[in-house]
């Protein structure tokens, strides 16, 4: 009896479930909702993941929107030196909330010394956003308003699933070429 019950239970759920399925499908829902959540993943980035996504992605169409060689090498500088400077203020703001933690550790805790050190920290965060800011901001100054318009297109195209992923190879982005994909088949 309770086999039976089960199994009933099993295929009734199935049944419901695979209309929601088919229709999903159906309408590109799937690919849809795979944006969805792509897009609230690029909402959720910092300023340093958008810094540093732009600019590969910049480089790896760098081709398609014709970069020069030398907005090429200002990309890669500008990318190099965000870098040493993100390591600096890293290195400075966990430096500052070490000495937050030994000064809170002491016997006889100095408040307006704790409250000073938590004021640098933060002024270093501060600047450290507005820094990368100013990255991203120079990062978009190297490209010409065409080269921004298509940068902008294939990013659209690259969203919507159209244009193969830039960062995986061919094969596993399932965009093989036709004859490839025909060899694959006959064997």
């Amino acid at each position: 009896m309770k086999r039976t019950a089960f199994v009933l239970i099993f295929v009734f759920c199935a049944l419901i479930n695979s209309p929601a399925q088919a229709q999903a499908d159906d309408k590109g829902m799937a690919r849809f909702n795979m944006m969805r959540k792509h897009e609230k993943m690029w909402h959720k980035m910092g300023f340093e993941d958008m810094l540093f996504m732009k600019a590969r992605f910049i480089m790896a169409n760098a081709d398609e929107i014709g970069l020069s060689d030398e907005q090429i090498e200002k990309i890669k500088t500008l990318k190099m030196s965000a870098k040493k400077n993100l390591i600096k203020k890293d290195a400075d703001i966990k430096i500052l909330a070490l000495d937050i933690k030994a000064e809170l550790s002491k016997e006889e805790i100095n408040l307006s010394t704790v409250n000073g050190l938590i004021d640098k920290k933060y002024a270093a965060k501060t600047q450290k956003a507005k820094d990368l800011a100013a990255s991203y901001v120079s990062l978009k100054k190297v490209l010409s308003k065409e080269q921004c318009t298509k940068l902008k297109e294939l990013w659209e195209c690259s969203m919507s699933g159209t244009v193969k992923c830039v960062m995986m190879p061919e094969e596993s982005a399932g965009m093989m070429p036709p004859e490839q994909e025909m060899e694959r088949e006959s064997e």
